[in-house]
């Protein structure tokens, strides 16, 4: 009982991690389908610049489940390919790309 109080702790303070392109909690089942998908650009936008704790995490992924059953019929696939087409252009607008991982980077010799 503990953990899901501490969790629900986590889940109620992350839309104040992130930017006000994000959805309240309790709106998230309501919102409109260009709600839904300015939230999850902008989690994603937010957690590629930087870790996101777990409050963070769990709502974001509450968006994603939304609506990926919403706008994507469940499926997986489709919301990805949507993901990987509107990522960049909405980044560039919103604060810029996300860094390499390091592990990409080309090391100096």
């Amino acid at each position: 009982m503990h953990v899901r109080k501490i969790l629900l702790a986590l889940v109620a303070t992350a839309p104040a991690a992130l930017s006000a392109f994000t959805l309240p909690e309790h709106e998230i089942a309501g919102a409109s389908s260009a709600q839904l998908r300015a939230a999850y650009l902008e989690c994603d936008r937010v957690t590629a610049e930087s870790r996101a704790d777990l409050g963070v995490m769990i709502h974001c992924q509450r968006v994603g489940d939304v609506l990926r059953r919403r706008d994507f019929g469940g499926d997986f696939e489709r919301q990805l390919q949507w993901w990987k087409a509107a990522r960049d252009p909405y980044r560039n607008a919103h604060g810029g790309k996300a860094p390499a991982p390091p592990d990409t980077e080309l090391a100096e010799d």
